[in-house]
């Protein structure tokens, strides 16, 4: 008992979130997956943080759960690093109630391509409250993605960096085959997402090498005010290969740099032989305001910064044959949904900058249909910038134009930035001085503690001075995981 009363006086803190106050407790774990999971399922109530000290851990196959609305805080992403070799290692389920949150934490994954990846999210759509992944570090090798999202959007990603060696592995997919009905609900661009809950945001990230992510099944995403250097940035799939293809899309605010362009020793997967920034094969969305640095180098030559393509039209085609295709393909470029039907929205382009912008629209399958471009693209009817002088005719193949000047999208306007629920827990938490004990305490009930009102909407500063434990609580290393996500379909990034 006198541990449970130490562990009460010493691990309570007074939060206010949205004008309602809560009492919530931090557990330190030893870092361990047995020993955080432990915690989890028996200690942690929605609200609960749980720490992780500085060190370095391994979380094997599908050895953390996490279902309930919780922070899981690292020491600091210079100090706290976890090794994730399978896949998956970790489950992360929206909470229908609470917000998730992961923080201060160092990433580290060479498990390749297999799917899942390393870390599954899902979860209710559109219901259900967000995941929030802030102030982490993703070490990435071996052509890795670390996260498999299995939901259309409330996963927000702010203040994070990424670094990987090959432009081939990256952040995170983004295929949602349970809430199809993301693309027939009306769009949640911009403002329209009314309370950030609807979209992916990736915001403040830096990124050296890789790619940011695979939009692809009923994906909503929304890219903004980050940092690409060589780097793939932005690839996604279509209604195509994918029976849904990605629903819309907004990159906006962000860097493009490329400063290697000698390619010394450079294989083909090598940082200077990116493909592209962005690569778009369906949905609409907006692309403004970004600086690119022209992708030359002086091993692979000139490529195009951003590429456009229509593969519903050419060898996975969902209407069925070649003599079955019609204009507009199923959730090609240019097509959004208003709740009750399909209609043409043009993706748009403005103010972006930088000395050479191309946007390559073209067949990239080898147009076995031998299909005119023109047909099933056109500039100012399926995307518009501008300051273009229409009407623009390409070759039957497809072709070039530049993605500079242009004015912005009549109507438009983004979401808050940076986003409400971020913005909490934008600075790091400091490193805690003491260390944890490694075993957990046991799952007795503890006493409620009084609590005391706030008078501020800040967090108070918690006091979290580690409780002794009691010996006979060690949890069994084998307990079963209560969640396997589902497989999906294996696809490359560049190819499916």
């Amino acid at each position: 008992m006198s541990n449970i009363r130490t562990l009460c006086r010493s691990a309570i803190a007074i939060v206010v979130w949205n004008g309602f106050s809560a009492l919530a407790t931090t557990f330190n774990s030893d870092g361990t997956s047995i020993n955080i999971q432990y915690i989890h399922d028996n200690l942690a109530q929605n609200g609960d943080t749980i720490t992780i000290p500085a060190g370095s851990f391994t979380w094997g196959l599908n050895s953390v759960s996490i279902t309930k609305g919780i922070t899981l805080r690292g020491a600091g992403s210079s100090l706290t690093h976890v090794s994730l070799p399978a896949h998956p290692c970790v489950h992360i389920a929206k909470n229908a109630s609470s917000l998730i949150r992961i923080l201060n934490i160092d990433f580290v994954s060479n498990a390749g391509q297999p799917l899942p990846h390393p870390v599954v999210i899902d979860g209710p759509w559109p219901n259900g409250q967000p995941i929030v992944v802030q102030n982490c570090t993703f070490t990435l090798s071996n052509d890795t993605y670390l996260f498999d999202i299995f939901v259309a959007g409330g996963v927000i990603f702010s203040h994070n960096t990424l670094n990987s060696s090959t432009w081939q592995s990256g952040l995170l997919t983004i295929k949602d085959a349970t809430h199809t009905n993301s693309w027939t609900t009306a769009d949640s661009i911009g403002a329209h997402d009314t309370n950030g809950l609807l979209n992916v945001y990736v915001e403040d990230h830096t990124q050296y090498g890789g790619g940011l992510c695979d939009a692809d099944d009923n994906a909503r995403i929304v890219v903004r005010h980050s940092s690409f250097i060589e780097s793939s940035g932005f690839n996604s799939h279509g209604r195509d290969t994918s029976p849904y293809g990605m629903r819309h899309f907004e990159i906006y605010n962000n860097s493009f740099t490329f400063p290697d362009k000698t390619c010394s020793g450079c294989g083909n997967f090598c940082l200077s032989n990116i493909p592209w920034y962005i690569w778009i094969r369906g949905g609409t969305g907006v692309i403004y305001e970004n600086s690119f640095e022209h992708l030359f180098s002086q091993c692979w030559g000139t490529k195009h910064e951003i590429g456009l393509s229509i593969r519903g039209a050419e060898d996975a085609r969902p209407q069925g044959t070649c003599a079955d295709v019609r204009y507009p393909v199923p959730a090609q470029l240019g097509q959004n949904h208003n709740g009750v039907s399909y209609f043409t929205d043009p993706i748009w382009f403005w103010n972006n900058t930088g000395t050479v912008v191309n946007v390559e629209s073209q067949w990239s399958w080898g147009n076995p249909c031998i299909f005119d471009w023109n047909t099933f693209f056109q500039w100012g009817r399926d995307a518009n910038n501008t300051s273009l002088a229409l009407p623009i005719t390409l070759p039957p193949n497809g072709g070039t134009v530049s993605g500079l000047g242009g004015t912005a999208k009549p109507g438009y306007a983004p979401f808050t930035y940076p986003h409400p629920l971020a913005v909490a827990n934008s600075t790091p938490t400091p490193t805690p001085t003491a260390s944890p004990t490694p075993t957990p305490i046991p799952a007795s009930p503890t006493p409620t503690p009084v609590v005391s009102p706030t008078a501020t909407a800040t967090p108070t500063a918690t006091s979290t001075p580690q409780p002794t434990p009691t010996p006979t609580a060690t949890p069994t290393a084998t307990a079963t995981p209560k969640h396997t996500p589902r497989p999906r379909p294996s696809h490359a990034p560049d190819q499916g």
